[in-house]
C-alpha cells in the first residue's frame, strides 16, 4: 500500500508476515513523528512499535487486533494526525546530558581519518544536540543522529571482540554509548559512567527513541594500561563472543568475519554437528543506510544516519563477577560440555521487554512485578534448600523459560521465551499449571536433577529416553517425583529441545515481566549449571489432571513451514521466489536460539545495495548477500539490515524449534491475514 502525505511524500505499508506491518517513511524525521503518534494512543492488541532508520514496525496480536484493523489505524495516522503533530524534539524538549571523558582508544585515529584534530572532533561532538533515532543491537543501545553532525565515520576494518560498557563511539552518521560489554566495530572516542539501562526504572532505557542528548566533556582519568585497538576489554566484562559480521556493501568485509566462522563440535549423539560461534551471518549483521543513502532519503529536517552492526551483548560490567560465555547450540565453547555460570544478578543486567503477565503462574511472591527490580530471591543458579530441584548435570544447554517478554523491542529487547511454546503449554497443562508457567528448556538432553521435595513433572517437546531413578517414564505424561529421586532427560533422539514442566512452575524472579533467560542480552537467570538449586512455586489450586487420551509423537525429521509475505520480496528475482517454495532446504549446523541458517538454493537478489536497518520479528527469513537465508527465532535481533523475503507463520515456529541440523524443510504459501 502506498500513501501520499499532504506534502506529496510517499509512504508504503508493507507486510511483515501475519502479525506485523512495516511502514516505510521518507526519512528519520518522519520516523520519529510517526513513532510518537503511534505510541501515544495504541489500540489494544499492539505488541511493539519499533522505529528504525527509515521505517516503523508495528507488531500486533491478531487475535486482539486483526492486521486489517491495524492497517486502518496506521492509515489514519499517516493521513491525518502525523502531519499535524508538532515536533517535540525542538527547544522545549528535555535534554539528557551525558558526562563523557573523551579518552577513547580511537579518538586520535578517527580525527586523522576525518582530517581534523582530536580537539576539533571533541568540540564538534560535544557542541551537537543529538536525537535517539532508534534502539537496537543491545538493550538500551541508542542510535543518535544530529543535524549539526556532518561527518561520515567509517567503522573499524576489524571489529573488536569486546567493547567495555560505557564506551562512546562513532559509526557513519551515528554516535552511541554501549550499555554493556559487547563486540562492536564502532570507533571509540570516549567513556561515560551514566546508567544507560536500568531494569528497575520506570523507563529502563535512558536513551529511548526520540530522546534529545548532549555530551558534556569531563576530565579524563588515565587508564591503568593502554587499550589495544584490536581488543578493548574491561576487567568486569561478562564474556567475549566473536565480533559481528559487517555491513554488506558499505565497505569491504572485515577479514575476521567469514561467511561461516564457526567452530564445529559433535553432539554426544554423533549425528548432529553444532557450531561454536556467536551468530550465523544472516543473524549477526544489521545493515543501516550509508550516509549518502540516508541523506538522499531523509525528509526535510531529518538527520543523517548510516551503518551499524548487530551482535550478541555480553555480561554486565562492574555489577557482578565476570560470567563465562553462555553458548547454546551455535555458541558452544569447544571442549566445554557442562554449563558453568553464576546466577544473573537481579537488576544488574539490561532487562528490557515485557512479557505476558507471569501472574498466570501459580507462584505468588516469587518475583517483582514488571518494571521493578528483581529481588535477590532464590532462583536458578542460587544455592539453598527449599521446594525445588537440584541440578546434578545440566547437559549441553538448559535455561529457564516462560512465554517470553514481548513489548520492548523498541528498546532493543528480543521476545525470548520457550522456543517450542506448544511444548511448554502442554507440559504445564499436564501438571495442572497455568499454560504460561515457567519451565526448563533442555537442549539436546543430558540433563539430571533431584527433587528436594515431593513434586510432579512432565517432559514434552524433543523425544528421547527419560528415567526416574533409572526407571523409564513416558513423555507427555504427568509423573510424581519423590524427594531425592533423580530425573534423567537423556540425549534426545528426535527434535532438539525438551521442556521440563514442574507443578508450581519455576519460581525465579521476574525481570521486566518475564522469568525467561535471554543469554544473548543478559536478561533473567543464567543458564543452568551442575549444583544449581531451582526454586519451585507452590502447587496451584487445580489438581493434576486425569491422564489425557491424546497421543503424542516424536518431532518429525521433515517439516513443512508456512510462509507469509515479507516486506522485501521485491529485492529478489523471480527465480529466487520460485526456488524458495520449490526447493528443498536443510537445517545447517549454524542454529541456536537466535536463528537457524538454511542450506539450499541460493536466493539471488535483483537489488544489490544496502538496506536501511529496520524492525524484525521472530520468523523473519533474512537473506544476506551470500543468498543463504536465516530464520530469526525468539532471541534474534529486533532490528536488522538484511532484506526479509518472507516470514514463517508464528504457529510454525514451534516446529522449527525442533529442527535438527540436517532436518529437511519445505515451504508453502499461507494467506496473509491482512
Amino acid at each position: 500500500m502506498v500513501k501520499a502525505a499532504s506534502s506529496g511524500e510517499l509512504w508504503r505499508i508493507l507486510p511483515m508476515g501475519e502479525r506485523a506491518l512495516l511502514i516505510e517513511t521518507p526519512g528519520l524525521s518522519a520516523v520519529l513523528d510517526l513513532h510518537a503518534a503511534l505510541v501515544a494512543a495504541p489500540p489494544d492488541g499492539v505488541v511493539d512499535v519499533v522505529p528504525a532508520a527509515r521505517t516503523v514496525l508495528v507488531h500486533v496480536d491478531p487475535a486482539v487486533l486483526p492486521l486489517a484493523s491495524a492497517r486502518v489505524w496506521i492509515d489514519r495516522a499517516l493521513t491525518g494526525e502525523v502531519r499535524s503533530i508538532p515536533s517535540e524534539r525542538d527547544e522545549e524538549a528535555q535534554i539528557v546530558e551525558l558526562a563523557v571523558r573523551y579518552d577513547g582508544a580511537d579518538l586520535a585515529d578517527t580525527a586523522a581519518v576525518l582530517g581534523i584534530s582530536p580537539d576539533e572532533l571533541v568540540r564538534h561532538h560535544a557542541a551537537a544536540t543529538w536525537t535517539v533515532a532508534f534502539t537496537g543491537f543491545a538493550p538500551g543501545f541508542g542510535y543518535l543522529v544530529s543535524d549539526a553532525w556532518s561527518f561520515d565515520v567509517p567503522r573499524l576494518e576489524s571489529p573488536r571482540t569486546r567493547v567495555p560498557a560505557g564506551s562512546v563511539g562513532l559509526a557513519a552518521g551515528f554516535t552511541g554509548a554501549y550499555p554493556r560489554d559487547t563486540p562492536g566495530g564502532w570507533r571509540l572516542i570516549g567513556t561515560t559512567d551514566a546508567p544507560l539501562f536500568d531494569p528497575a526504572a520506570t523507563q529502563p532505557a535512558l536513551l529511548a527513541p526520540g530522546t534529545r542528548v548532549r555530551f558534556v566533556p569531563v576530565p579524563s582519568t588515565p587508564p591503568a594500561s593502554p587499550a589495544s585497538p584490536a581488543s578493548v576489554s574491561s576487567p568486569n566484562s561478562g564474556w567475549a563472543p566473536p565480533a559481528p559480521a559487517d555491513n554488506a556493501g558499505s565497505r569491504p568485509p572485515a577479514p575476521t568475519q567469514p561467511e561461516s566462522g564457526h567452530t564445529s563440535r559433535r553432539s554426544p549423539l554423533g549425528d548432529a554437528v553444532w557450531s561454536g560461534a556467536a551468530r550465523p551471518e544472516a543473524v549477526s549483521s544489521d545493515v543501516a543506510p550509508s550516509a549518502a543513502a540516508a541523506r538522499a532519503g531523509a525528509a526535510s529536517g531529518s538527520s543523517r544516519n548510516s551503518g551499524w552492526e548487530t551482535s550478541p551483548p555480553a555480561g554486565d560490567a562492574g555489577t557482578r563477577p565476570p560470567v563465562p560465555a553462555q553458548p547454546e547450540l551455535g555458541h558452544t565453547t569447544p571442549g566445554t560440555e557442562r554449563c558453568t555460570g553464576t546466577q544473573a544478578g537481579a537488576g544488574t543486567e539490561p532487562a528490557p521487554g515485557t512479557a505476558p503477565d507471569a501472574g498466570t503462574e501459580a507462584a505468588p511472591g516469587t518475583g517483582p512485578a514488571s518494571g521493578t527490580a528483581p529481588e535477590a530471591a532464590p532462583g536458578a543458579g542460587t544455592a539453598g534448600a527449599g521446594r525445588g530441584i537440584e541440578v546434578t548435570e545440566a547437559g549441553l544447554f538448559a535455561t529457564v523459560q516462560d512465554l517470553g517478554r514481548p513489548g520492548h523491542a523498541a528498546l532493543g529487547v528480543a521476545r525470548s521465551g520457550a522456543l517450542d511454546r506448544a511444548a511448554l503449554r502442554v507440559g504445564n497443562r499436564l501438571v495442572g499449571n497455568p499454560e504460561g508457567a515457567t519451565g526448563i528448556e533442555i537442549t539436546m538432553g543430558g540433563f539430571r536433577a533431584r527433587a528436594a521435595t515431593r513434586l510432579w513433572f512432565a517432559v514434552t517437546g524433543a523425544w528421547g529416553p527419560v528415567t526416574l531413578d533409572g526407571r523409564p517414564v513416558d513423555p507427555y505424561t504427568a509423573h510424581e517425583w519423590p524427594a531425592g529421586a533423580e530425573l534423567h532427560v537423556d540425549w534426545v533422539e528426535h527434535g532438539v529441545r525438551a521442556m521440563l514442566a514442574v507443578r508450581g512452575g519455576v519460581a525465579v524472579p521476574r525481570v521486566l515481566g518475564s522469568r525467561s533467560t535471554d543469554v544473548m542480552a543478559g536478561l533473567g537467570p543464567d543458564r543452568l549449571a551442575a549444583g544449581a538449586h531451582v526454586e519451585v512455586g507452590p502447587d496451584p489450586a487445580a489438581p493434576v489432571p486425569v491422564a489425557p487420551t491424546a497421543t503424542w509423537g516424536a518431532p518429525p525429521d521433515e517439516i513443512e513451514l508456512r510462509l507469509a509475505p515479507g516486506p522485501r520480496s521485491d529485492w529478489f528475482d523471480d527465480d529466487a521466489r520460485v526456488a524458495l517454495f520449490d526447493g528443498e532446504w536443510t537445517v545447517a549446523a549454524d542454529a541456536d536460539r537466535v536463528g537457524v541458517r538454511l542450506d539450499g538454493p541460493v536466493l539471488t537478489r535483483r537489488r544489490t545495495g544496502e538496506l536501511p536497518s529496520e524492525g524484525m520479528v521472530p520468523g523473519a527469513l533474512q537473506v544476506p548477500p551470500s543468498g543463504r537465508p536465516t530464520v530469526l527465532l525468539a532471541d534474534g535481533p529486533v532490528t536488522g539490515g538484511y532484506p526479509v523475503i518472507a516470514v514463517v507463520a508464528d504457529a510454525d515456529l514451534d516446529l522449527l524449534a525442533q529442527a535438527r541440523p540436517g532436518s529437511r524443510i519445505r515451504f508453502r504459501h499461507v494467506r496473509h491475514a491482512g
